[in-house]
């Protein structure tokens, strides 16, 4: 499906790090699916910061084969639910309230669904229940809803939750062109005929011979530097969200969970997440405490190959040689135990903020 441009063209920062953002944002203007040669998983993450800048979202989502086109679809909405679960409440108007599906905010869901919806453009009917199962910490899928609109429903409230002027699926698929069998052509097909989005396929989709039908883009630049295969983590790729000024990455149990558990605590106010620190190579960090100068960083299994590892350093010498304290937790400590997570992050605070601070505090 061709589609037509969407509002101006888009901004790119001069500064852009991605020769390939102004061109790939060009065609992130469009309602249709565009194969993307050259560009695998990494080099699109890494051009989804200069995308963002612009305000267009790139979501990107390994795709595993299925034995049917219904189990594809399942898996793709599951991934998109995820992705909006983890920016509950913002998507929400008076949510942000309430910290569970108690009485009174199953009662502010239903009252506020029709006025939040029409301001999305989204089925009350939807929004009422994923909501609901948002605010009960469940996956937010609605399956008595058509699977069509549930997509478009989820697309676009990712899309305002996020501030996105255009959001783009990006799939990865995860097996060859045989296990597929052809069902990933159709969903691509299925998604633009449902979703006001972008649908861009990576390597090595983009270069399938079942992909020849649409779009393949050219003359875009070249990707990011490629990550060397030894240098990969034995793990299965996981979702990405490309970074939203202010709010956790969506993807990350571990960042949501800690930025929701601060947002109800007192003494951690005011923060800020996934926001760029005007230092060295500008680094964006996961938590921010600006007047304190402490930095928080969650580091996921891919933080444990080597190239990622030197950049992390590289970005903590710039950090600490700014004044800046940099706390750093994996995953695992945050979902594990939350308290000695939050706990840590306090003691760092109360060091900058000074004896009266500790002595509030104790």
């Amino acid at each position: 499906m061709d589609g037509g441009s969407v509002g101006r063209e888009p901004s790119i920062p001069q500064a852009a790090r991605c020769p390939a953002a102004a061109p790939l944002a060009v065609l992130a203007q469009r309602r249709e699916v565009v194969s993307l040669p050259g560009f695998d998983r990494h080099g699109v993450a890494a051009a989804s910061e200069d995308l963002g800048a612009a305000g267009i979202r790139v979501a990107l989502y390994p795709l595993r084969p299925q034995t049917s086109f219904a189990g594809l679809i399942e898996a793709l909405l599951d991934d998109l639910a995820a992705t909006l679960g983890g920016l509950w409440p913002a998507w929400f108007a008076g949510a942000a309230d309430f910290s569970a599906a108690s009485t009174i905010a199953i009662a502010v869901i239903h009252g506020a669904a029709g006025v939040q919806a029409e301001r999305l453009g989204v089925s009350e009917i939807w929004l009422r229940r994923a909501a609901e199962q948002a605010a009960a910490g469940r996956l937010p899928r609605v399956h008595d809803v058509p699977p069509g609109a549930e997509l478009g429903d989820l697309c676009a409230t990712i899309a305002a939750a996020t501030g996105a002027r255009r959001l783009v699926v990006c799939l990865d698929a995860q097996g060859t062109e045989e296990a597929f069998g052809g069902l990933l052509e159709g969903l691509c097909r299925w998604i633009v005929n449902h979703a006001d989005v972008a649908v861009w396929l990576a390597e090595p989709a983009a270069r399938w011979r079942s992909m020849d039908l649409f779009r393949r883009a050219k003359d875009i630049g070249p990707p990011p530097a490629p990550v060397e295969a030894e240098t990969e983590p034995a793990h299965p790729p996981a979702a990405f969200f490309c970074g939203i000024e202010g709010l956790p990455n969506p993807n990350s149990p571990a960042e949501v969970a800690l930025w929701r558990a601060l947002s109800r605590t007192p003494w951690a106010a005011p923060f800020a997440c996934n926001r760029v620190v005007a230092v060295g190579p500008a680094p964006r960090v996961d938590v921010l405490w600006q007047a304190e100068r402490v930095v928080v960083e969650i580091d996921g299994d891919d933080h444990r190959s080597k190239a990622k590892y030197a950049q992390d350093r590289e970005r903590e010498f710039a950090l600490l040689h700014a004044g800046y304290l940099v706390l750093r937790l994996t995953n695992e400590q945050v979902l594990s135990d939350l308290q000695l997570s939050l706990a840590k992050v306090k003691a760092i605070l109360a060091l900058r903020r000074g004896p009266a601070a500790k002595a509030a505090s104790a």
